[in-house]
């Protein structure tokens, strides 16, 4: 099976005011679902009932989100959450229940540990569920959230590896069909100093994009130690960072919107990819306290993007993301536009004229907006995606995109992208029975 690289717009579906968080959202993918669509395994909610949402990974990005959503949609509840381990379960609920007492309609029955956690999550009668496992989990989750008739808010990235971005295209692809809402938590995407300079860079204020530089930096890894129990395939799930099955890699986990970005700028996907760095062909190779990656990415017109990742506990001295061009450059993350001669002729503003100082907006807030019924206009239509269609893609291919330069590290050669999808190159994980 080949990756949908351009994929095509969704048709639009009939309104359902029960989901209007999810039909309002920039984040939105699919479109919300019919009323009266019928869920597997489950009865649906009433058109006056909350809505019911379901979390599965109970670490610090499935706590952030959670918070999100119930923060953004009061009327919804979170009815039922799943981990592999009871300690993880406990803490999610001490701190979701802090901030949303009144939204917590979590009982005994549906507080779900262990491996087969997440299919008793499905089982229940929740209507959207949050995916914010270890990323090498996600395909298998996402699978089980699309043949449940679930709605689906995704933590990136979407996969590990080539095998496991392939299920999960094929999973998205059946909720296309079934008009279920997917969502990705690409933060940047309703960032409006990005929006801003995102459509001054397309409509020529920097002449033709030649060369682009990313950068990010992540944490150094705490150390990792058996928690007793002798199980290793649980040490690996609980210090999942460390594996490369389970992980990816932190190019993968942290930099990816990075590279999404650096897409959306060209238009287009990378087609080779060269790059140098502590990766090795071994799985402890990815994970070195001093682990860096430096990988020069081709895109089809010829542009050269040069992607950075360390792991660092100092931050990056400079801009993160950086667009040169034949009139110019683009500092994409500030908001900020300069001629040839270094001085700055444009700069984002509140407004979207380019007046003000550029916005400081967090994540927190980014995500809020995301998640938030919007009133900001969409792109304009000479950009390279509507956010209702093709944020999904936008996710594989992001993801794709890390992979791809990953890959090249590790083998120590240029790597084309055809290659590499055609290797359906995987990470070997011995799950136990109950997730095959």
């Amino acid at each position: 099976m080949r990756l949908e690289i351009d994929g095509k717009k969704s048709e639009p579906v009939a309104d359902d005011s029960r989901r209007e968080f999810l039909r309002g959202s920039s984040l939105l993918l699919a479109g919300a679902m019919p009323a009266g669509f019928a869920r597997s395994q489950a009865a649906p909610s009433t058109p006056d009932s909350p809505l019911k949402l379901g979390l599965i990974g109970c670490g610090r990005r499935g706590i952030y989100l959670t918070c999100q959503l119930l923060s953004q949609n009061p009327a919804m509840q979170l009815t039922a959450v799943a981990d592999m381990f009871g300690d993880r379960l406990q803490q999610a609920m001490r701190t979701v229940n802090s901030r949303h007492r009144e939204q917590i309609a979590v009982t005994q029955r549906t507080r779900f540990c262990g491996w087969d956690s997440y299919r008793e999550l499905m089982s229940t009668d929740v209507d959207v569920v949050i995916l914010a496992t270890c990323p090498g989990l996600r395909p298998l989750h996402f699978e089980e959230a699309v043949a449940a008739g679930k709605d689906v808010l995704v933590a990136r990235p979407v996969a590990t590896d080539i095998a496991g971005l392939h299920r999960f295209q094929r999973a998205f692809t059946s909720a296309q069909a079934q008009k279920l809402a997917v969502r990705v938590d690409l933060e940047h995407r309703a960032n409006s100093t990005i929006t801003q300079t995102l459509e001054r860079i397309h409509e020529g204020l920097i002449g033709i994009p030649i060369f682009l530089r990313a950068y990010s930096i992540s944490p150094i890894l705490g150390s990792k130690s058996a928690d007793g129990s002798g199980d290793e395939f649980s040490n690996q799930l609980r210090h999942w960072q460390h594996h490369a099955w389970t992980s990816g890699g932190g190019m993968l986990e942290r930099h990816s919107d990075r590279l999404d970005l650096c897409n959306l700028v060209m238009q287009s996907l990378p087609v080779e990819a060269q790059g140098v760095g502590t990766a090795g062909t071994e799985c402890s190779g990815f994970f070195d306290e001093q682990a860096h990656l430096s990988v020069e990415f081709r895109y089809p017109c010829g542009a050269r993007l040069q992607s950075v990742w360390r792991r660092s506990q100092l931050p990056w001295g400079g801009s993160e993301l950086l667009v040169h061009g034949s009139q110019g450059a683009a500092d994409v993350l500030g908001g900020r536009i300069l001629n040839r001669s270094g001085k700055v002729i444009w700069h984002a503003s509140s407004s979207g004229e380019g007046l003000d100082p550029p916005l400081a907006e967090t994540s927190e807030s980014q995500f809020a907006s995301d998640t938030a019924i919007s009133t900001r206009p969409r792109f304009s239509t000479n950009l390279i995606e509507p956010a209702e269609d093709k944020v999904g893609q936008r996710a594989i291919t992001g993801t794709l995109t890390a992979i791809l330069g990953r890959e090249a590290a590790r083998r120590a050669q240029r790597l084309q992208l055809s290659d590499l999808l055609q290797s359906n190159q995987s990470f070997p994980m011995a799950l136990p029975k109950a997730y095959c």
